[in-house]
């Protein structure tokens, strides 16, 4: 559902849905249900026009995170248009590290006498190949 200030659009508004539409993306300064004064944007140099041009795209990945969108019409910027006011919360994933900080162990293959035996029985296999290859 679009709240917007105004019915009709110009060619320029035409252009920015369909980049919208192309790239899927979403325009929600439109979807906020605020008073009018909170919706203009622009206003003209003898401050009788005001429209809402000035528009918020986002991609529908995190179009729920914008939870707000209004003009500030207090502060002066010099500028024919208003600032915009956007509210948003994001969800971050936390990082997580794999803790490794634990010291490695030395374990000594000669304590267990299985392990010991078979060292040995591998160590003498290895030298009757290496006898058998310089015969």
């Amino acid at each position: 559902m679009w709240i917007s200030l105004h019915d009709e659009t110009n060619s320029n508004g035409i252009k920015i849905m369909q980049f919208a539409i192309s790239k899927v993306f979403n325009v929600r300064s439109t979807t906020f249900p605020h008073k009018d004064i909170h919706k203009e944007t622009w206003y003209s140099a003898d401050s009788t026009t005001v429209n809402q041009i000035d528009h918020v795209l986002i991609g529908n990945r995190f179009r729920s995170a914008i939870t707000d969108f209004r003009a500030l019409r207090g502060p002066d910027t010099g500028s024919d248009h208003n600032l915009v006011k956007i509210n948003f919360k994001v969800k971050l994933r936390a990082k997580t590290e794999k803790k490794y900080n634990v010291k490695r162990k030395t374990v000594d293959i000669f304590q267990h006498s299985k392990w010991k035996q078979e060292y040995a029985i591998e160590h003498n296999n290895r030298l009757e190949i290496l006898e058998n290859m310089e015969d």
